[in-house]
């Protein structure tokens, strides 16, 4: 934002931040305010800034396009009550198949606007049934029961029956693609792939718009892992989500009591991040694209200059003396705000000191093609070779595989 307005923009949007997934949104947004209160506090002290339009946020997001039921099987065990539920839905979604006219008028009546056809298309992703496992073993016993009792009941009233694929920590990735480009690729097959028995697999990186119809074999561990993962359904049309509650849980017992009441605060309880801005470690990963940032945007202007994306032209800049490492050193203690009271904030000052000592050294006395970026030449001198950081992924040990 700020880069923005030393260059000349005065109001406008500067970024769009999308979350595809809607985990923490709220919290993200509180994250964001407290970024852009502070930087309206920097701009009105600032005589070149301050004339120019307050920084504001935007918030756009979907309302209730994903209905959650709840209920407690009664009069028998938890197994056949799960397995019967998503037996009934699907004799349910295959009525209004196979009666396409009949259906089509009942739900035109309530305002249904689409065709016939886009309705035949539509029930093709809600043919599809996804049921979240909290154990692997849960998984597994579930498959015996559709494969047994469940396809039986299909069989004697001539419904397609269940093709099940596993998506659980034992099944490799590749198996896990091949099922989903299975799923893309035979949508309008009731014969193929059909339902999916996940447990917190599912909640990471897995995208289809066929994923509608989604179960819980009881709650999840914790409220954000419950958010993550039912965030698969209603990609493309309203999603239904239908938890099953464990009565033998205490924890699942708390939640159907206080279901209706817990869904609508959602949000607001999901657990917080045990994160120590202090940790002794997180600079590391952090630095080296704070090294970045400050010398492609602040020295940047500072220079007039295009830009600053090329080792070359930082080395030819701290030869000359227009980049200094004190100079960046105390910028960048600024930036994490490290004061003398807080004792792990010391240990900071050190470790910037001494990273960035060693990265700026290393650029001025290397040697580095006329392609080559910023950004690799500080992965090559920063501690543990780590580059600026492209997603929170990069806070793990990275794991280089090559091909031979």
């Amino acid at each position: 934002m700020f880069f923005d307005r030393l260059r000349g923009k005065t109001q406008g949007i500067t970024a769009f931040l999308k979350y595809p997934l809607r985990l923490l949104a709220v919290q993200q947004l509180d994250r964001i305010l407290a970024i852009v209160m502070q930087a309206n506090v920097v701009r009105q002290e600032n005589i070149e800034l301050a004339l120019a339009t307050e920084f504001r946020v935007g918030f756009y997001v979907g309302k209730d396009n994903t209905p959650i039921l709840g209920y407690a099987p009664y009069g028998r065990s938890i197994t056949d009550g799960m397995w019967e539920s998503v037996y009934f839905m699907r004799r349910v979604v295959y009525h209004m198949m196979d009666h396409l006219e009949e259906s089509y008028e009942t739900l035109k009546q309530q305002g249904f606007t689409a065709s016939i056809e886009e309705y035949q298309n539509m029930l093709f992703d809600y043919w599809i049934e996804l049921v979240y496992n909290n154990r692997k073993q849960d998984a597994i016993e579930l498959e015996n029961a559709f494969q047994n009792q469940a396809n039986n009941r299909l069989a004697a009233k001539n419904i397609p029956l269940y093709v099940i694929k596993q998506m659980t920590s034992d099944v490799d990735f590749q198996t896990v693609r091949k099922t989903l480009f299975d799923i893309q690729t035979n949508k309008k097959n009731t014969d193929s792939t059909n339902l999916i028995l996940a447990t917190s697999t599912i909640s990471h990186g897995v995208d289809e718009d066929s994923f509608n119809i989604m179960y819980f074999f009881g709650m999840p561990n914790n409220n954000a892992e419950y958010i993550q993962a039912y965030s698969r359904t209603g990609r493309k049309y309203t999603g239904i989500v239908i938890d099953i509650i464990r009565l033998m849980r205490v924890r699942d017992r708390s939640y159907l009591k206080n279901f209706v009441t817990f869904h609508q605060n959602k949000d607001d309880l999901v657990e917080s991040v045990p994160i120590n801005r202090w940790a002794k470690n997180a600079i590391y990963s952090t630095l080296p694209g704070i090294l970045s940032g400050v010398i492609m945007q602040y020295y940047t202007i500072l220079t007039d200059t295009d830009h600053l994306y090329h080792a070359v032209k930082v080395k030819k800049m701290l030869m000359d003396g227009i980049i200094r490492p004190h100079d960046v050193i105390n910028m960048i203690i600024a930036i994490y705000d490290c004061r003398d009271n807080e004792k792990m904030s010391l240990v900071y000052k050190e470790i910037i000191s001494e990273e960035v000592t060693k990265i700026l050294n290393g650029i001025q006395n290397g040697n580095f093609t006329k392609e080559e970026f910023l950004s690799t030449a500080i992965g090559r001198y920063s501690h543990g070779k780590l580059m600026p950081m492209r997603s929170l992924r990069d806070t793990e040990e990275q794991i280089e595989i090559k091909l031979r």
